[in-house]
């Protein structure tokens, strides 16, 4: 299936800031509704140095017309409004420093992500409680206004926020992106372009809206089983932000190196004491992801119903349970919940067999591999270099790189408006999220080389979604189980349900990061949600949901992603030891 290739040029100036990209895409097939009229454009992006050209070419008479539309810097940083100006042959407009054509500004697509909402052309948008989602492969965001109606869904990438759909425009101009891809961006240019992304299981929660396959005929939600890593928190331990302070502390730093201890000097006072804990971002992400449940299946959370929710003993997950049930409890004030986070949820929640503890070993054998693979993808040189005036011994520099990134890539869980993503270069940062998500694949995904020890300590936690299932079948008492943990344990469930998405068997250590991608599965509150349905004559099936995200396992059914429950259940039982 042919991608969408993005040409990448960067130079970088001596403050290590990125000075300029290019950014060029192969054609995008947009179809416009124009006051009752179909046209379709081919349409390529192409952005350099923060000016963005739109190309519009069609068909018309067995001839090509071209038209190209031009956003200023200002606009594309800053704009606060849509040109809809129609594509006349051979002409080129650039538009004026607040317009901005077939995509969003980046200040309101950061309004949007920050905020849930923004105004553009003088009209409030915000996150739109999702009841249609597009049979779209790419992560977008969908917004609404309330006055005309009018809703638009927006590729989530902060370089390039496209408007992927517009309906209901009042000025009767829609569109939607028809192109047949499966990714608009490999693996490292997403990286390039969300450097979050590199952040491994630090990826805050991303609200993408996933195609949603219509129910069979005469099925109706129940009941809804639920597994969700803790939200967005605080690196876990005080002393890996105060190594890093620390290191900036009595030493001579280059201008770059002073700006950073400053900064780092902003981020501690703001985790100091809250270490391990949930942040405000992590307490907002389980409200939404508990709204969107409620939207989704009113059937089973509406009304005089009962829930039970369990978490871990750790005050994180715990924290997350609350504002989770609180949300529902608030869309229904007649849910009744029962929570539990006794330490007795640890022994299937979140449990290392004998064996996984032999393999996470820090002498394992696969660990001296690894660590040669982590030393080719790391270098830490250029990065201290740019901060202290004289050089610094490798092993405490390497240890130093590894502590600005983990930083680095909690601020968007903590304290999204500041940034340290500027001292790395995408060559350091993807090299580094390459190794972090070799050893995640190892410890909890499908690799041959770890022979199924991992997914087996998920084995005590299946068994308890099995149970709990067919007591909500038998005697209809409880409407929803909710489970809230950490992300190796969601990660070792989603492996040893096999779900197709993420099963990919790789034994090329540098293919891994091709096979899989941690970010993908187990992002800040990741969550599996498993949604159980029946008709009238209490036939049951279910559909499996990652991040919200329809997802399949190997059992035969004829109507993909639902499956009759007893086959899974039967597939799912030879699983548990």
């Amino acid at each position: 299936m042919k991608k969408i290739i993005f040409i990448l040029s960067v130079i970088l100036c001596t403050s290590i800031k990125l000075c300029a990209q290019i950014i060029e895409s192969e054609n995008l097939l947009f179809v416009y509704s124009l006051h009752g009229q179909t046209r379709k454009y081919n349409t390529t992006f192409y952005l350099y140095n923060d000016t963005l050209s739109v190309r519009l070419s069609i068909e018309r008479n067995t001839k090509w017309q071209s038209s190209e539309f031009i956003t200023l810097p200002e606009a594309l940083n800053s704009g606060t409004s849509l040109s809809f100006l129609q594509p006349i042959d051979k002409n080129i407009v650039t538009l004026p420093k607040n317009e901005t054509f077939n995509i969003l500004s980046r200040k309101a697509y950061k309004e949007l992500k920050n905020r849930g909402a923004f105004v553009y052309s003088n009209v409030a948008y915000r996150i739109a409680p999702t009841k249609e989602i597009l049979n779209s492969k790419q992560p977008l965001l969908h917004v609404i206004e309330d006055y005309e109606g009018c809703e638009m869904w927006i590729l989530d990438n902060p370089s390039l926020p496209i408007i992927w759909k517009m309906k209901n425009n009042p000025l009767e101009i829609d569109w939607e992106v028809k192109s047949d891809v499966e990714s608009i961006f490999d693996i490292k240019e997403q990286i390039t372009l969300m450097p979050e992304k590199s952040g491994s299981t630090y990826f805050a929660y991303p609200a993408y809206s996933w195609q949603q396959t219509p129910v069979p005929e005469g099925y109706t939600p129940f009941y809804i089983s639920h597994y969700g890593r803790h939200g967005s928190r605080w690196i876990s331990e005080e002393n890996r932000y105060t190594d890093v302070v620390n290191a900036f502390e009595n030493v001579k730093l280059t201008e770059l190196g002073k700006d950073v201890k400053r900064r780092l000097d902003i981020i501690y006072q703001n985790a100091k004491g809250n270490a391990g804990l949930l942040s405000p971002i992590g307490e907002q992400q389980h409200r939404e992801i508990a709204r969107r449940m409620f939207a989704r299946f009113p059937e089973v959370l509406n009304g005089n119903r009962n829930i039970s929710a369990y978490s871990t003993t750790f005050p994180r997950c715990i924290k997350s349970m609350q504002c989770f049930t609180d949300e529902l409890i608030r869309l229904n004030k007649s849910l009744k919940t029962k929570k539990d986070s006794d330490k007795k949820n640890m022994s299937y929640m979140a449990f290392d067999t004998p064996e996984m503890t032999e393999w996470n070993r820090k002498d394992a054998e696969w660990r001296e591999a690894f660590t040669k693979f982590e030393k080719r993808n790391m270098n830490s040189e250029r990065l201290i270099s740019s901060l202290f005036v004289n050089p610094i011994e490798k092993k405490k520099a390497d240890e130093l790189m590894m502590g600005l990134y983990w930083i680095a890539s909690d601020m968007q869980d903590t304290m999204p408006d500041m940034s340290l993503y500027d001292l790395f270069t995408t060559k350091e940062l993807f090299g580094i999220w390459k190794s972090i998500n070799y050893r995640m694949y190892l410890c909890n995904g499908g690799a041959p080389i770890n022979k199924g020890i991992p997914a087996m300590s998920a084995s005590s936690l299946l068994k308890d979604v099995i149970d709990k299932a067919d007591r909500a079948i038998k005697n209809g008492k409880e409407s929803a189980t909710l489970r809230f943990g950490h992300d190796t344990n969601l990660l070792r469930l989603i492996t040893l349900l096999g779900i197709e998405e993420y099963s990919a068997k790789e034994s090329d250590e540098e293919k891994y990061h091709l096979a899989w991608q941690d970010f993908n599965i187990t992002p800040m509150a990741g969550n599996l949600q498993i949604i159980f349905y029946k008709n009238n004559k209490s036939y049951v099936v279910v559909k499996f949901m990652v991040n919200e995200k329809e997802v399949h396992l190997p059992v035969e059914t004829n109507n993909s992603p639902y499956y009759n429950w007893n086959d899974v259940r039967s597939y799912l039982s030879k699983k548990i030891q």
